[in-house]
C-alpha cells in the first residue's frame, strides 16, 4: 500500500502507510471549537470512530481546534498521544481521560512508527505549536498546521529538501480587526509576502490548504475578518483535491 493522507475537518489529517495509521490533530466533532463549522458540512459515525484503528495520534498544540478532550474520548486508550505541549496541566487532562501513553513531543528527535519516521520541528510561536515533518513510502512531507516559519527553522528545513508535500496553513489572523471591524477596511485577500519567499524556497511539488476548512455563522463578521483568504484557500482546495487523485 502507498501512503494515502486524507483530510479531517480544517487541520487534521490521516496518514496511512502499510498497515499503520497515524491520526494528525483529529478533530471528529461538528461544530468544533464551539462556534466553527466545518466548510463542506460533515457529520461524524461516532461507532466507526470507537472502532477505527489507530497507532498513534499526534498533536502540533493544545488549542481546542487541534487537541479537542471530547474528540480524544471517541478513541481507544491504548493508542500513543504524541503532542507538543510546555503544560503539564494538559498532559494530565489526557491522561485523566484514560489513555496510558501520553508523551510530550522533544523537536528534532524522529520518532518512527511502523514505516514513518516523524520529526517536530520549532515554530514561531515557540511556546505555543510546532511543525511536523512525516516521512514514509520515499515521500517527504511537511504539515506547517497554524504555524508561521522563523528564520533559524527555515534554514533547518532547507537542509530537508526536497519536499514532496507541504500542507499549509492558509490563515492570516487578524485580531484587531474583528476586535474592532468598524474600524478597519476590508482585507485585500493578499497572501502575506513572506509566505510566497518561504514557498519558492521550499520549492514542494504540490501544496495543499491547511488551517482553513472552517466557517463561523453566516452572520458572523469573523467570516470577513478573522481569516480573510479563506476565499482564497477555498478555491485552492479544489485544485489539491485533483492533485490527490494524480498522487
Amino acid at each position: 500500500m502507498s501512503l494515502k493522507i486524507s483530510r479531517i475537518l480544517h487541520a487534521g489529517y490521516c496518514f496511512e502507510y502499510q498497515d499503520t495509521r497515524i491520526l494528525f490533530d483529529p478533530i471528529l466533532e461538528n461544530p468544533f471549537s464551539v462556534n466553527c463549522f466545518a466548510f463542506p458540512a460533515v457529520e461524524f459515525d461516532s461507532a466507526q470512530i470507537e472502532a477505527l484503528k489507530v497507532d498513534a495520534i499526534f498533536i502540533s498544540h493544545y488549542h481546542d481546534d487541534h487537541c479537542s478532550l471530547e474528540s480524544l474520548n471517541l478513541l481507544n486508550r491504548d493508542i500513543p498521544i504524541y503532542i507538543f505541549c510546555l503544560q503539564g496541566e494538559m498532559l494530565e487532562m489526557i491522561r485523566q481521560l484514560g489513555f496510558h501513553q501520553v508523551i510530550p513531543l522533544t523537536l528534532r528527535q524522529p520518532i518512527e512508527i511502523g514505516g514513518f519516521e516523524i520529526t517536530a520541528w520549532q515554530a514561531l510561536d515557540s511556546d505555543v505549536d510546532c511543525l511536523l515533518q512525516i516521512r514514509a513510502d520515499g515521500r517527504n512531507v511537511l504539515n506547517v498546521v497554524d504555524s508561521w516559519i522563523d528564520a533559524q527553522t527555515m534554514d533547518q528545513l532547507l537542509l530537508e529538501k526536497p519536499w514532496d508535500l507541504l500542507l499549509w496553513p492558509f490563515q492570516t489572523l487578524r485580531e484587531l480587526e474583528v476586535l474592532s471591524p468598524s474600524r478597519h477596511p476590508a482585507s485585500t485577500c493578499e497572501i502575506p509576502p513572506e509566505w510566497i519567499l518561504q514557498l519558492k524556497a521550499l520549492s514542494p511539488k504540490a501544496i495543499v490548504p491547511s488551517s482553513c476548512q472552517f466557517i463561523h455563522e453566516e452572520w458572523s463578521w469573523y467570516n470577513q475578518h478573522m481569516f480573510p483568504i479563506l476565499k482564497l484557500a477555498e478555491k485552492l482546495l479544489v485544485q489539491s483535491a485533483q492533485f490527490a487523485k494524480n498522487w
